[in-house]
């Protein structure tokens, strides 16, 4: 289920885009299903995806870098 704050982001493009940069990729992934399944708007769907692969990116290279030693946790 989506917090406050996923919720109040979908219900605009500039609402979306002022919250987007502070979502967590658990948040991300709960509102491009919730999209998805619901409002269907293809131009939010992308944009979440956008933002969940960066997301996602972010994190498996945080986690590469650890694992060689570069970073520490």
């Amino acid at each position: 289920m989506m917090d406050a704050i996923a919720t109040a982001a979908l219900k605009s493009w500039r609402s979306l885009q002022g919250v987007l940069a502070v979502l967590t990729e658990e948040q991300v992934e709960q509102m491009l299903k919730h999209e998805m399944e619901n409002s269907r708007r293809s131009m939010i769907v992308v944009r979440l995806h956008q933002r969940l692969s960066a997301l996602r990116d972010a994190r498996e290279r945080k986690d590469i870098m650890i694992k060689m030693g570069v970073i520490e946790q």
